[in-house]
């Protein structure tokens, strides 16, 4: 089929011209968009090139499947001259996202791709044949330097891992595996063995039984990202910096993964959130091998820009129900579980579980008798939809489905694990990044509030043998603490590598320390997220063993006393006791961040209350 064209150059166009042109700005704009990543992140995920370049080829591939449908049925159109323009759009709006800052992106708007596509048109027009004739002799090339350099780099990581294993010191005698479950979006007061009155959590219930279960549990922040880098450094989030959803966790403190590497363990992790827990954030340095988008092509589609963008409007559209290519809690463990059998040392594993998060789309259906047929609208996507309350209890049935699954998915993990002998000598724990909002101040999500139901996480420990069972422990805690708690526990050391305190003492005397501090939330001001009467700006919150108190924005304050008020209803800073209390804690968290500046050489009072940058609710 040809197309007869007009002008001075004169010539026919065929399907191999269409196929052509989109694979070649398919390539160019998937090696800009991965080399503008890689540059602008500053963090060793290189394959990233590698993903945009096979999903930029895909999509532009698809796209010229319409052209030739068009060059089909009317082979006396411009065909290829359309294509060509509508590329050339697509790939300047790639451009525009990666070149300029977001404030020129909002004053350009589309005019700055409009123009780029007009101008490379009257290129294309005027020097059809040469442009036609580059783009056939180039293409075999770039193709080819697009193979062998993803197989070198695939190649290399493979090879990477192999001789940093070989480097690592040899692990003291006996020491344990620890493996470390995070359930992302989970909520302590939807588990069952938090007391809630469905049966959402039989397994962990009885793996509490095996341990130690903290029952106050406090997350550094309410959103992925932060709390994940907290747990992996042991710094506090004004000090780690990682709160906005441009930023990544840095290079200044070592990781958990980097003291246990230290120790000669074997480092990984595999992660359901390939958005914010992912090399691509900072959170893979310290892990030898670090699982996140490469898992699936849907994952991997996410990660560019117009994969995120498409995925968006089919949700919109109804076209798709959830994250495409969302990876279970059973296909984590099985990546897990083979990335183990190949280990022969000692281990510390992380694991990202993302079936409770918005989508509510659990990928099994556990027979437990909550899980409905939701009505209308859901929550995704829309961060503060009007639900009525059939809609709202069918959000919070799916929520509970998927607790439930999670749960099916430890114990399978579990025994898994004691099959292949590995059970005894493995500590595990299970924690939560941050939890969740069904309504109960006005919000939906998470990342837009430091209340009760957004902090208040599970965290358990499990090792036989080695840790005391049944223990149920009341104290406020901070998941922040956990890398701490593991060093010490599997090395016996962790004062100068890791910062505490270890929550060790918890158990081991049945006494809190004098000087055991009170956890602290902290949450940059979330732009990302439609206002709200209770996005104040930056907010901090500290947890006692009786008081909840909130600092927005460094003026609005709130109080609570949240074990006799566990839905946070009752503001009582306004009182003569509350405001007591209220200047009291103030006043303990502007030391603490005093401290910390002082610290890291920082005047004023602290990146936490003066940076106004957005945050994600993933």
């Amino acid at each position: 089929m040809e197309q007869p064209s007009s002008g001075p150059n004169r010539e026919t166009t065929s399907a191999t011209d269409i196929v052509v042109c989109a694979l070649w700005f398919g390539v160019l704009a998937g090696w800009f968009e991965g080399g503008m990543e890689l540059a602008k992140r500053r963090v060793p995920a290189p394959d990233l090139i590698c993903v945009t370049t096979v999903v930029y080829a895909a999509l532009f591939f698809l796209i010229s499947l319409e052209f030739l449908v068009i060059l089909r049925f009317r082979p006396e159109a411009p065909v290829l001259a359309a294509e060509f323009f509508f590329l050339t759009f697509c790939s300047g709006l790639v451009w525009e996202r990666f070149a300029f800052a977001p404030e020129t992106q909002q004053m350009l708007g589309r005019t700055g791709p409009v123009v780029a596509a007009g101008a490379a048109l009257w290129g294309f027009l005027r020097y059809r044949r040469g442009i036609k004739r580059l783009q056939r002799r180039t293409l075999p090339l770039m193709l080819g330097c697009s193979l062998v350099g993803g197989l070198a780099i695939l190649g290399g990581e493979y090879t990477g891992e192999q001789r940093a294993l070989a480097r690592l010191p040899n692990p003291a005698p006996e020491s344990p595996n620890v493996l470390v479950v995070i359930v992302d979006t989970l909520r302590a007061d939807h588990l069952s063995t938090y007391g809630y009155s469905r049966a959402t959590s039989p397994y962990l219930t009885r793996l509490a039984e095996q341990g130690v279960l903290f029952e106050n549990a406090v997350a550094s922040s309410s959103w992925t990202l932060p709390t994940h880098a907290s747990m992996l450094t042991g710094r506090p989030v004004h000090e780690h910096r990682a709160d906005r959803e441009t930023e990544s966790l840095d290079g200044r403190y070592p990781t958990i993964g980097d003291a246990f590497q230290a120790h000669g363990y074997a480092t990984a992790a595999f992660s359901a959130n390939t958005a914010l827990f992912s090399r691509a954030t900072g959170l893979g340095r310290g892990f030898l091998h670090f699982e996140d988008y490469l898992q699936s092509f849907g994952a991997a589609a996410e990660e560019t820009f117009f994969g995120e963008r498409i995925e968006v409007h089919c949700y919109r559209l109804g076209i798709c129900r959830d994250i495409p290519g969302r990876l279970s809690a059973r296909d984590i463990n099985i990546h897990a579980l083979r990335w183990i059998e190949r280990t022969r040392r000692p281990f510390l594993v992380f694991l990202n579980y993302l079936d409770v998060h918005s989508p509510y789309e659990p990928p099994e259906t556990p027979a437990r008798g909550f899980h409905t047929r939701r009505p209308g609208k859901r929550v995704w996507l829309d961060w503060q939809p009007e639900l009525t309350p059939e809609q709202l209890q069918g959000e919070v049935d799916a929520y509970d489905s998927g607790i439930a699954y999670v749960d099916e998915q430890i114990g399978n993990l579990m025994e898994q694990l004691a099959e292949r002998g590995l059970e005894k000598n493995t500590l595990v724990v299970v924690v939560s990044d941050h939890g969740e909002g069904f309504d109960e101040h006005g919000l939906l999500t998470h990342g837009n509030s430091l209340y009760r139901e957004l902090i208040h996480v599970p965290l358990l420990f499990r090792w036989p043998g080695k840790l005391p069972e049944g223990v149920r422990i009341g104290t406020p805690v901070s998941t922040t603490w956990l890398p701490a708690t593991l060093l010490q526990l599997a090395t016996g050391r962790a004062e100068g590598e890791i910062p505490g305190p270890s929550l060790a003492p918890l158990w081991q005397t049945g006494a809190r320390p004098e000087d055991f501090p009170d956890p602290v939330s902290e949450l940059s001001r979330v732009d990302f997220l439609p206002p709200n009467k209770h996005n104040y700006g930056p907010m901090e919150s500290v947890t006692t063993a009786e008081w909840h108190y909130v600092l927005g924005a460094g003026t609005h304050e709130e109080l609570y006393r949240y074990q006799e008020d566990a839905k946070e209803a009752h503001d009582s800073a306004g009182t003569p006791e509350g405001k007591a209390i209220c200047k009291k804690l103030a006043q303990e968290l502007a030391e603490r961040r005093h401290s910390t500046s002082a610290a890291m050489g920082i005047s004023g009072n602290g990146a936490q209350t003066t940076r106004t940058g957005q945050g994600n609710g993933q």
